[in-house]
């Protein structure tokens, strides 16, 4: 996959509705699962995840994108089911990969992958990897984050929404 921005804004207004982030955005436009997928991956992270993209995926396009290079080894992880989504959260090659799991809003399982050596994501890491989501998980960091919608291309050439993750600095009154 070509993490290759075709347009920030313009584009992601002009998909239909199916391939757009699943579940109800926030008063930010951000879906609560990518929310929710930031502040587990913090957990586990302990890092800022500014810079990094993150691609909803929808129970209607999981079958196409387990053929994905970057987003089939970690689809791959867990059954397909109805309601089943995921957010992959990427950076750059040398920078960690997360993978967070949900049936329908509520997180089940999060997968934190170190940067391999030949930037590829296994699918025999990603089982390895593969954790259960507990309460704790689902506390924000001190980091206040801004999200700014935009698009991304599948292997396929398909665009999929995503969310580009900025930093704004420490928040306040913490």
């Amino acid at each position: 996959m070509r993490l290759a921005w075709l347009v920030l804004v313009a584009l992601p207004a002009l998909l239909p509705a199916q391939e757009r982030a699943p579940s109800v955005p926030d008063k930010q436009g951000v879906p609560l699962p990518v929310r929710l997928s930031v502040a587990i991956a913090n957990h586990a992270h302990r890092q800022t995840l500014a810079g990094y993209i993150a691609v909803a995926v929808d129970e209607k396009n999981w079958a196409r994108l387990l053929k994905d290079s970057d987003l089939g080894p970690l689809l791959k992880a867990t059954e397909q089911r109805p309601e089943r989504t995921a957010v992959a959260l990427l950076g750059s090659p040398e920078q960690f990969v997360f993978c967070v799991y949900f049936d329908g809003l509520k997180p089940i399982a999060v997968v934190a992958l170190p940067a391999s050596h030949d930037g590829k994501i296994a699918e025999a890491d990603v089982k390895a990897a593969y954790k259960t989501v507990t309460p704790e998980m689902l506390t924000e960091s001190d980091e206040e984050l801004y999200f700014v919608e935009g698009t991304i291309q599948s292997d396929d050439g398909q665009p999929l929404s995503s969310f580009k993750i900025a930093s704004a600095g420490k928040r306040r009154g913490r």
